[in-house]
């Protein structure tokens, strides 16, 4: 891959070019339906799609919106001291 170099005041820059050829092994992570980051992927497109209905049929046009930053929270616990079971 061909390379650029060059230093401008107290940085120096090097800037590569050009496709990087794969190595022998690729790492791919798998997610699978019931993964929070795919439940979080999935409810940030259906917001996503709501809210640009909604802009159309308010406004007349799908308004600028990110809905890609999302946490899913839940859960409960009950926690009871001194007790066993």
């Amino acid at each position: 891959m061909p390379r650029t170099s060059t230093t401008i005041e107290n940085s120096h820059l090097v800037i590569d070019t050009g496709m990087a050829h794969p190595d022998a092994t690729t790492i791919v992570e798998r997610k699978g339906l019931g993964h929070p980051d795919t439940l979080a992927d999935h409810l940030a497109e259906r917001l996503s799609r709501a809210y640009s209905r909604y802009t159309v049929a308010r406004f007349g046009a799908v308004l600028h919106h990110n809905f890609d930053k999302l946490a899913l929270l839940g859960g409960a616990s009950e926690v009871r001291y001194g007790e066993v079971g």
